[in-house]
C-alpha cells in the first residue's frame, strides 16, 4: 500500500473522473472519502463508521461494491463507480443498464 494523498481531489473532481480515492497507510482524512462512505453505507456495502479515512473497511466495502457491479475490482473510488450513486446515496438507473447489459451478454 502506498503513501496516497486522498486530500488532493473533492469529491467533485473525483465524479468528473479527474482524481479517485484509494486506500493509503496514513490514514489521512478527507471529506470525500467520508461521503463515499456515507453512500456506501446506504447502498448497504458497510464500511463502518463513516471517518473520512479510506482504511481497510472502506476498502473492502468498494471491492464488494465494484465486483457486485461488474466493474474493475481495483480499490479505487473513481467515476466510473462513484457515478452510480445519485444524491440520496442509492443505485441509480446507471446500475440497472450496467446488470441488464451484463445479462444480456451472459444470456447470449
Amino acid at each position: 500500500m502506498e503513501n496516497y494523498d486522498n486530500l488532493r481531489y473533492t469529491y467533485e473532481q473525483v465524479l468528473s473522473g479527474t482524481g479517485y480515492y484509494m486506500q493509503d497507510n496514513l490514514l489521512r482524512y478527507s471529506v470525500g472519502v467520508k461521503t463515499t462512505q456515507e453512500k456506501l453505507n446506504a447502498t448497504g456495502y458497510n464500511c463502518g463508521t463513516p471517518n473520512g479515512k479510506f482504511d481497510s473497511g472502506t476498502n473492502t466495502a468498494v471491492r464488494d461494491f465494484q465486483n457486485a457491479k461488474w466493474l474493475t475490482i481495483d480499490g479505487k473510488v473513481g467515476n466510473g463507480m462513484t457515478s452510480l450513486y445519485n444524491s440520496s446515496g442509492n443505485v441509480d438507473i446507471y446500475a440497472s443498464k450496467i446488470e441488464a447489459a451484463y445479462t444480456t451478454y451472459k444470456n447470449a
